[in-house]
């Protein structure tokens, strides 16, 4: 069963030699104020923007909006999901974003003729979605995973091991991994569920708040502030430790520069996987609810008052 693979995992991981030491985190502060690059016209429920950064989705009390990266409007159609409901997500190269509900979901493109794709699934209560070019991944309280592809075709696998926090393709969809609180899956997605490997963590109370593919690693961060990097061949995972003394509230892990941005305790901050370096950024006027590590090497940051800034480190 999954259960007893992850248990002998666990003890395998147990009896190797102990993990490599890391470096203690630098800390540094930046200098400079994040500047604002665009407002919203109300307070968002929800904000998204893709690592490419050159669209930003929001989700307001009755309604969506998205807007280019110079504060432009993008037109949407009429939407059959409830804001109140809504998980946003994403295409990690911003030509997409689909907008998930109870029981249906809304895939739009931006360029082109601007196509719309509306499909149901399984229902459940959405804990975390993310979107390739051609397939949906959703997680639900149920425990569930499903992958959906534009054609409303939807496939379904149940966790045994808790609940999937955590969902991500790597860059060009051919594989999906999601974490519980016991250990991350991961599916070639074309034989999806039935092809699969499971790694185990060694530590299971601590909740995954991002998951994310960087080559042939898998990057979790957990809401401790610590980062569980695994190579998937291996199933090696080697844990850093990012410094911060509070728990996070939203992260950004981005594969091109492998850096971590992050939200802790109202302040936003970027760690960067490859020199340890931690820095702490200038917090704006706004109390923020959202953060993107863009491919660029800005940050954006996203206030409860509709107020999207930028900033870099």
């Amino acid at each position: 069963t999954n259960i007893s693979d992850l248990e002998a995992q666990v003890q395998e991981l147990k009896e190797q030699s102990t993990q490599p030491t890391q470096p203690e985190p630098i800390i540094e502060t930046t200098i400079g104020a994040p500047a604002p690059v665009m407002a919203l016209p109300e307070t968002p429920r929800e904000v998204s923007a893709p690592p490419s950064g050159n669209i930003v989705v929001a989700v307001f009390e009755d309604s969506y909006a998205a807007y280019a990266a110079d504060g432009s409007s993008v037109n949407l159609p009429p939407i059959g999901v409830e804001p109140s409901e809504a998980v946003l997500t994403t295409s990690q190269d911003g030509q997409a974003c689909a907008i998930i509900g109870f029981q249906n979901s809304w895939v739009i493109e931006f360029e082109g003729n601007k196509d719309v794709v509306r499909f149901h699934h399984d229902e459940c209560k959405v804990i975390a979605a993310t979107q390739s070019a051609s397939l949906l991944a959703i997680t639900g309280d149920d425990l569930s995973i499903q992958l959906v592809d534009l054609n409303g075709k939807s496939t379904r696998y149940l966790s045994t091991s808790g609940k999937y926090h955590a969902v991500q393709f790597n860059h060009d969809g051919s594989k999906v991994a999601a974490a519980t609180m016991r250990g991350v899956m991961i599916w070639d997605t074309s034989e999806f569920p039935s092809t699969r490997i499971a790694i185990p963590f060694m530590q299971n109370d601590l909740t995954p708040m991002g998951i994310q593919f960087l080559n042939e690693r898998l990057a979790v961060c957990f809401e401790n502030g610590t980062i569980g990097l695994i190579d998937v061949a291996t199933k090696h995972l080697t844990t850093l430790t990012m410094g911060t003394v509070d728990s996070i509230e939203s992260v950004s892990i981005n594969s091109e520069h492998e850096t971590v941005a992050f939200i802790s305790n109202g302040t936003p901050m970027v760690f960067d996987m490859l020199s340890h370096q931690l820095v702490t950024l200038e917090e704006p006027p706004s109390t923020l609810i959202g953060i993107e590590a863009i491919n660029s090497g800005s940050i954006l940051l996203f206030g409860e008052d509709g107020v999207v800034y930028s900033t870099q480190y």
